[in-house]
């Protein structure tokens, strides 16, 4: 699974910043050095960006605008948004739990208990392909009630995998 190839990346990696991004996402300009500013400051363990799609309409601006402000009040970071971290305190809290879904947020949850998680300005550009495929409510809806199932209910990410089908 995804867990197991960015675990392998992170061991081989030669830098002291690991970033995870989805292959499907573009960092916005700048992005490095905002990067290493934020994680010189002592009190952040993980930071993320926020994201924009990159399709017009209203619709995806309130997915973002909603999927942005879930970011900041729950200190959870999905993988499309750019995650990163000192290569050190990635490895002092254990790597990404392999699982077959939701190990972004399963280790974002582990993160923010050792410090603060920081989401950034400007965005990460998403592609907007999944949704436009699947159907944007369909989706966004499928990809909540999962992420919700997970953190609030505790239904295992072996068991939600089988309503989420990775069409990228």
């Amino acid at each position: 699974g995804r867990a197991v190839q960015m675990n392998h990346g992170a061991r081989v990696a030669n830098s002291e910043i690991l970033l995870f991004l989805h292959a499907d996402c573009i960092l916005p300009d700048g992005a490095f050095d905002l990067i290493k500013k934020t994680l010189k400051q002592s009190e952040v363990v993980l930071g993320a960006f926020d994201i924009r799609f990159n399709s017009p309409g209203t619709c995806y601006r309130v997915i973002e605008r909603a999927a942005n402000l879930r970011s900041r009040l729950t200190s959870v970071a999905y993988g499309d948004q750019g995650i990163f971290i000192l290569k050190e305190q990635f490895f002092a809290l254990g790597g990404f739990k392999e699982m077959p879904l939701m190990e972004d947020i399963e280790f974002c949850l582990r993160a923010k208990k050792r410090g603060k998680i920081l989401f950034l300005r400007p965005p990460v550009t998403v592609s907007a392909r999944r949704f436009e495929k699947e159907g944007l409510l369909y989706s966004v809806l499928r990809d909540w009630a999962l992420a919700l199932s997970y953190t609030l209910l505790g239904v295992s990410p072996e068991r939600l995998v089988r309503y989420y089908r990775d069409v990228r």
